[in-house]
């Protein structure tokens, strides 16, 4: 320690101090906004009847950052109103690996889903067979 130099000692916050938090710097803190709750998602967008596994659907994907409309197959149903699709080719029906998004399976929301038809009742039992 040099010769003439006081070190100070640290500050320290004392329950007793909270009052002076409320001074005049105070009125200028916003309090947060009351927000309305939202609904769940499964309330505004139900996944459509045509969602069973192993339906054709056509559902939005990502190519090159673009949400684009895909070909897709449905491989499992997935809690809070989301699938799990297969991307098998563009809306042109190209299937060339360029024209698909980079990873070939997605989770896919209800709202993503654009619209299919429910595959036979035999493709279904096949398609349950092949996954057990």
């Amino acid at each position: 320690m040099r010769s003439g130099r006081v070190s100070k000692r640290a500050a320290t916050f004392e329950e007793s101090d909270a009052s002076t938090l409320d001074g005049p710097a105070r009125s200028f803190a916003t309090n947060p906004t009351a927000r309305p709750k939202k609904p769940r998602v499964s309330f505004i967008h139900p996944l459509p009847p045509y969602a069973v596994v192993g339906a054709r659907v056509v559902a939005l994907g990502s190519l090159g950052g673009v949400q684009k409309p895909f070909n897709c197959q449905i491989l499992r149903i997935l809690p809070g109103q989301r699938v799990e699709v297969r991307f098998l080719s563009d809306s042109d029906g190209n299937t060339s690996r360029l024209c698909l998004p980079i990873i070939p399976t997605a989770y896919v929301g209800a709202d993503e889903l654009l619209g299919g038809e429910p595959p036979a009742q035999a493709e279904v039992a096949a398609h349950v067979e092949e996954a057990a």
